[in-house]
């Protein structure tokens, strides 16, 4: 008998219609990648969201608690005032090394406590643009109405996944 404890990773996508999956029978879609993960994976068939705003609907899944009761009803917010858990701090109390890497959309350091790699995207990824002299390529910029359905200005040795994978990553 094993006594290694499982990984665990858990993926949320924004905006993402989860009939756009091969896996899930989409005739033109191709997502081998995902195909496997739900394959060898959990793959929830009926999950639905508490509330319509990215934030709120991850704190709720991170801590367990509704909008009502965490009181988050747009996007970020300042640290918890009162103590407020997360599944992260469940895990890493369990022996688990955490980390959190994407536009997490979280109360500003209420999971950074509990991971020991943090990656905003949404905070870090311009940061990095600037100090490679791309900023005003920046596709997360405020829309202009010029980019409706176009090819990303930044080289893909650029793009947000490529920065990520350049961060001191002490996950890997």
């Amino acid at each position: 008998m094993s006594t290694s404890k499982p990984n665990i990773l858990f993926l949320f996508s924004d905006q993402h219609n989860a009939r756009c999956l091969s896996c899930v029978g989409h005739p033109d879609v191709k997502t081998p990648h995902l195909d496997n993960l739900a394959r060898e994976g959990v793959r929830f068939g009926n999950a639905y969201a508490n509330n319509p705003i990215c934030t709120p609907s991850r704190v709720s899944y991170l801590s367990g608690l509704m909008p009502s009761t965490h009181g988050y009803y747009g996007l970020y917010g300042p640290e918890p005032a009162a103590p407020m858990t997360s599944m992260f701090a469940y895990f890493r109390q369990h022996g688990y090394r955490t980390g959190a890497l994407g536009k997490l959309h979280t109360p500003r350091y209420w999971i950074e406590r509990d991971c020991q790699f943090v990656y905003d995207e949404f905070l870090e990824y311009p940061k990095y643009l600037e100090g490679a002299g791309l900023y005003e390529k920046n596709d997360n910029r405020p829309f202009t109405g010029k980019r409706d359905g176009e090819k990303s200005e930044i080289p893909y040795e650029h793009s947000c996944e490529m920065a990520a994978c350049k961060t001191d990553d002490p996950i890997r």
